[in-house]
């Protein structure tokens, strides 16, 4: 795919141009390594300095990113997160275009954990439900939710949750607590296997860990939750007013 040195376009330019139309039609896709930079010099018949400075310009775009000594690949697109947002999973893709599925990967019943029982004010070993979904939007999977439920205070909820069930809506509307106030700790982790494995990512890949509580007009908490995103696949947005 030889530039054209003629062209009212730089070499680098017209380099990203080409780069950017394979990515936007599927050639390269989110996640895929992009070919060396000797690859690409033969490729375009470029330079490496003009295959860098094309490489590092789309890095700047954020089309792609780098990964220390792993190469360069082709960027997800950033799905902003809002940090200071009460909404849940259902929430979020009421507020976007485009496909977003909610899909369970476990229900089951147990004992609470020391923390978790601090989190929802009960008694450790007492009985809880634990619901594990993931959120995928246009295909990718985007976060991995483990939340955690009273089974006193939501009797058979877990019979009532299937995929693209709004767990934030059956809570209200099957039994009568509506989330009204959230406490988040947002901190960064690694990817463990199965965190990898049902987000499609690589071992050891940042996550950003996100552990909510969310409580209802009572201040008694509804649920916890411990939500793991892609750091490469969302971005974090707060907005803030000041009350005057």
């Amino acid at each position: 795919m030889p530039l054209m040195p003629e062209s009212f376009m730089t070499l680098y330019e017209q380099m990203m141009q080409h780069l950017r139309v394979a990515i936007r039609t599927g050639q390269y896709v989110p996640g895929q390594r992009l070919p060396s930079e000797t690859e690409l010099c033969q490729q375009f018949g470029v330079s490496r300095i003009t295959a860098r400075r094309a490489v590092q310009e789309l890095v700047n775009e954020g089309l792609l990113e780098r990964k220390q000594g792993k190469g360069t690949f082709v960027g997800y697109p950033k799905i902003a997160i809002r940090v200071m947002a009460l909404d849940g999973f259902q929430g979020f893709s009421k507020m976007r275009e485009g496909d977003s599925q909610v899909r369970v990967l476990r229900k089951e019943q147990r004992g609470a954990t020391n923390k978790e029982a601090v989190m929802l004010g009960i008694d450790p070993g007492a009985p809880v439900y634990e619901l594990t979904r993931v959120l995928v939007v246009d295909g990718v999977p985007i976060s991995l939710d483990r939340s955690v439920y009273d089974v006193h205070r939501l009797p058979g909820f877990l019979d009532l949750i299937e995929d693209n069930t709004s767990t934030y809506e059956t809570m209200a509307k099957r039994y009568g607590r509506e989330n009204v106030k959230v406490a988040k700790e947002i901190t960064a982790t690694l990817a463990r296997p199965d965190e990898a494995h049902h987000l499609q990512c690589n071992i050891g890949d940042t996550l950003f860990l996100v552990v909510k509580t969310t409580y209802d007009r009572d201040g008694l908490p509804n649920h916890c939750s411990f939500n793991l995103m892609c750091a490469d696949r969302v971005k974090m947005t707060i907005t803030y007013s000041r009350d005057i």
